[in-house]
């Protein structure tokens, strides 16, 4: 997986914290500027990728090597109390996550923040509701990947 956000993010593969920006939730508004490079394991069923905006624009912005990249296909929500969001058993009982958002209709390339090295031309800058300074999205993998 290869993934930023813009500003400060945090990886979670079933659940599991895998990667957390330094400083979260910090002051460092050019932490987007970094690709993340993560190995996501065999067995990961869900992938979760929480973002704080620290002003301006938003988005998350990832993909993986055989094709898998961030579009409407992922599902997103700003409410940062719900639990266990991003464990494989979670129930969205209260519909709380919504079709992800592509941000201003950018690719990865597009917008101000340029080409980020390492992620798919074509992985969309996605976000929960515009007008919330916090995302947190996931994408249902399936049983083994």
């Amino acid at each position: 997986l290869f993934a930023t956000c813009d500003n400060l993010m945090k990886v979670y593969f079933n659940g599991v914290l895998q990667f957390e920006d330094e400083g979260w939730p910090g002051t460092d508004t050019l932490q987007w500027s970094r690709t993340t490079g993560l190995v996501i394991p065999s067995g990961t069923t869900v992938l979760g990728i929480e973002c704080k905006n620290l002003g301006g624009p938003e988005g998350i912005l990832a993909s993986t090597p055989d094709g898998l990249g961030t579009d409407g296909s992922w599902q997103c929500s700003h409410d940062e109390n719900l639990v266990g969001w991003a464990d494989p058993d979670f129930v969205d009982t209260a519909g709380d996550f919504k079709t992800a958002i592509n941000v201003g209709g950018y690719t990865n390339g597009e917008g101000v923040w340029g080409l980020r090295p390492g992620i798919d031309k074509s992985a969309e800058w996605i976000w929960a509701d515009q007008g919330h300074s916090w995302a947190a999205c996931r994408k249902i993998l399936g049983p083994s990947t």
